[in-house]
């Protein structure tokens, strides 16, 4: 029930079972756990997450290494989804085991071929190993497949109005005003001894 509640965004009930599940004196296991992260994982509650995932050692479960995780996945009893293999995928790119990495994201996309932000992080991690051409094959996948990542945004709210900007959007009114600003933190910012040229990577964040 907590795993059904897990893949329908049902977080606070998943989370209403586990503790009625403690107040039973049931215990619970590994896929109880795993549903319970999922669900606070797709539904933002990242206090509530962190708070369980330090209660399983009360319960005898201690942290893994990504190998015992990897064959925990794939031994399951149930058929792992597509956010299970997100997690673990977010998880090896967090600790730098991109081959695991590349195994989670083969599983991803074949269980939502429609999102082009599984292709496209398949298609990264293996450009990121010299792996060009089944890069290549990813990208051409996501080409026969016509998927596109929608191009990112960033937005403000000023006088309980909203503006966003894309990449590339030259609709905006004002975008002479604020081409200006920019440039005069760029000189400001370079004054300061700041490179802007720098590329930053993901290891600089």
């Amino acid at each position: 029930m907590i795993g059904g509640n897990a893949q329908h965004g049902l977080a606070v009930q998943a989370i209403d079972l586990f503790e009625e599940m403690k107040k039973q004196r049931m215990k619970p296991d590994d896929i109880t756990f795993l549903s319970l992260f999922s669900s606070c994982r797709d539904s933002g509650l990242v206090k509530q997450g962190q708070f369980y995932f330090n209660s399983m050692v009360e319960h005898g479960l201690g942290c893994w290494n990504l190998e015992k995780a990897r064959d925990f996945i794939v031994k399951m009893p149930v058929h792992p989804n597509a956010i299970i293999w997100g997690s673990l995928l977010s998880c090896f790119r967090l600790h730098g085991n991109v081959w695991l990495g590349i195994e989670a994201a083969e599983n991803k996309p074949l269980l939502e071929p429609e999102s082009a932000a599984s292709h496209l992080q398949l298609d990264n991690l293996y450009a990121s190993v010299g792996c060009w051409d089944q890069a290549a094959r990813a990208r051409k996948l996501m080409k026969d497949e016509g998927l596109k990542t929608e191009s990112g945004c960033s937005w403000i709210e000023v006088g309980n109005e909203v503006y966003r900007f894309r990449a590339e959007d030259w609709s905006n009114g004002g975008l002479a005003e604020i081409a200006a600003v920019v440039d005069s933190l760029a000189d400001h910012m370079g004054s300061l001894g700041y490179d802007l040229n720098q590329v930053v990577t993901d290891d600089d964040l």
